[in-house]
């Protein structure tokens, strides 16, 4: 182990004064406030399983070669047609260098199961019970 160094720091970036599941803002170990993109979408007419393929097959490789990717969340509401993607960021500049250099292949990619334009968003994580990020103490 790195002298002063805590195994929480080594394993998940927490620094000894940090607190897990802090209601602060989620940074990463760069200091940078952790970011997160919510796209929303609609699906055609029973394709809720072509886009679980896509996604699965073609977005999620796509984005884990993408520079400050952490984790996506797909979801479907099959009832409704609808399909929500929830992608976590290092940085709000690798959010954004995402979706100015790959977004619309991702949309190519998705065309046999989405139709109309999706509704995204963005958004600064301030907390979550379910990923390992560090957290600054409050």
């Amino acid at each position: 182990m790195v002298p002063n160094t805590s195994l929480a720091h080594l394993l998940f970036g927490f620094d000894r004064s940090d607190t897990p599941y802090s209601t602060s803002r989620l940074t990463n170990q760069g200091g940078n406030k952790m970011h997160t993109r919510i796209v929303t979408m609609k699906l055609k007419a029973n394709s809720a399983g072509e886009y679980s393929r896509v996604i699965e097959n073609d977005v999620i490789p796509l984005l884990r070669r993408q520079r400050g990717f952490r984790d996506e969340i797909a979801c479907v509401a099959p009832e409704r047609s609808e399909a929500v993607g929830i992608s976590f960021w290092d940085s709000k500049a690798d959010a954004e260098a995402y979706s100015r250099n790959h977004y619309q292949d991702v949309l190519k990619l998705l065309s046999s199961a989405i139709e109309g334009a999706p509704r995204v968003e963005t958004f600064e994580v301030c907390n979550s019970t379910f990923h390992k990020i560090a957290v600054k103490g409050a």
